[in-house]
């Protein structure tokens, strides 16, 4: 069920148009590539006990401004997804990088 509507998500947005005009086109790839290199960055530094307050709050923000509520929904469900994957694969040792790099990459990502 999980993998249906992953599916049918990411069907929506590639299907449409990239625009920038979120409320007409929807979000872009360039958007669903952020959300999930945030999501995997943010799942990654929870396995590593990294404060991730900061960040979620960022990136809840450009959510809500960028995206409608429908859209938000589902980015939301992507955003969380990636994240908790991120964090498994974290724990189970199946991150190419270790706590300390996460550490440090972490630091100086550009948030939206």
């Amino acid at each position: 069920m999980k993998s249906k509507l992953l599916f049918a998500t990411l069907a929506f947005v590639i299907a449409g148009p990239s625009s920038q005009a979120y409320a007409e086109a929807g979000p872009s790839v360039q958007d669903l590539s952020r959300l999930a290199y945030f999501g995997n960055a943010i799942g990654r530094a929870v396995a590593c006990g990294i404060d991730i307050k900061l960040p979620i709050l960022t990136v809840g923000k450009w959510l809500s401004r960028s995206f409608s509520k429908a859209e938000q929904g589902q980015l939301l469900f992507l955003f969380t997804g990636s994240i908790e994957r991120a964090a498994q694969d974290q724990k189970a040792g199946r991150s190419p990088d270790t706590c300390l790099e996460i550490t440090r990459a972490f630091d100086s990502i550009a948030w939206p």
